[in-house]
């Protein structure tokens, strides 16, 4: 089930770090601290590989969905998106 702004607002740090799932390798990352930051898992060439996109103040729920998607239709091309991401 994708997250939902309200989700995001109320998640509260906690003892350990925990993940809140969207969709399609898309979920933010709460530090203890408070602190949540966007991340996006996917495979490439059977490889599992890991992006961290920006902190959810700068990048919103709906702009991380946007970069995923973007991340994905690379993949789909071949390019592998953590090389991208030093382009974009």
């Amino acid at each position: 089930m994708p997250l939902t702004v309200k989700q995001i607002d109320n998640a509260n740090p906690k003892n350990k770090p925990y993940k809140l799932f969207d969709t399609d390798g898309l979920y933010l990352y709460v530090l203890q601290l408070g602190k949540k930051v966007w991340r996006f898992k996917y495979k490439f060439n059977g490889k599992e590989c890991l992006n961290t996109f920006d902190k959810y103040l700068n990048i919103n729920l709906e702009e991380a969905r946007q970069r995923r998607n973007e991340y994905l239709s690379m993949i789909a091309k071949g390019i592998n998106s953590a090389q991208a991401k030093n382009i974009s």
